[in-house]
């Protein structure tokens, strides 16, 4: 990887370092990468995708629909509310741990049996998930790909429906 300024790094349920580099692609671009602890050492740096999150999710709900609804809620909400970056400040303040994880103890705590479906911890869900969406609207003020994504498991998708729309097929 080319040397890239590091902005945060998170520790997230003992088992993943999230990384977020400074990008190139608008002023207060973020590129996103995980490690994660797997028998004893931390593999090498991965980058998230949008495929990586819906599939975990349709795994979630292939085996809790009802649990995976209401995180998919949440999820939809959160993309409303969340702001594109754009100061510094906001690089400081609104990537910490603390502020992307504010008011989720009781999303997480309720969709707590998920953890043990698919690859991902909710909260490591979560906190990925928003970061991608910040990604997004920092860089696409335009864009709703993964609100359209999030609206798509709301009904009643295929595997093809979500794959599509997670791997940016348009058709």
């Amino acid at each position: 990887m080319t040397n890239r300024v590091l902005l945060k790094e998170l520790s997230v349920n003992g088992k993943y370092k999230l990384f977020i580099y400074q990008g190139n692609k608008s002023e207060y671009d973020i590129i996103i990468k995980y490690k994660e602890l797997i028998n004893g050492s931390y593999t090498r740096e991965r980058t998230p995708k949008h495929i990586h999150m819906a599939v975990d999710l349709l795994i979630k709900l292939h085996d809790d629909e009802l649990l995976t609804n209401e995180l998919l809620d949440f999820l939809i909400q959160q993309y409303q509310l969340l702001q594109p970056i754009s100061s510094n400040t906001n690089i400081e303040t609104d990537l910490s741990l603390e502020h992307l994880l504010a008011d989720n103890d009781n999303i997480i705590e309720r969709t707590q049996l998920l953890n043990v479906k698919g690859e991902y911890s909710v909260k490591f869900l979560i906190l990925v998930i928003k970061l991608l969406m910040i990604q997004e609207k920092t860089n696409y003020p335009d864009g709703v790909l993964f609100q359209e994504l999030l609206n798509k498991f709301k009904s009643n998708p295929t595997i093809w429906d979500i794959v599509s729309k997670a791997s940016f097929n348009r058709r």
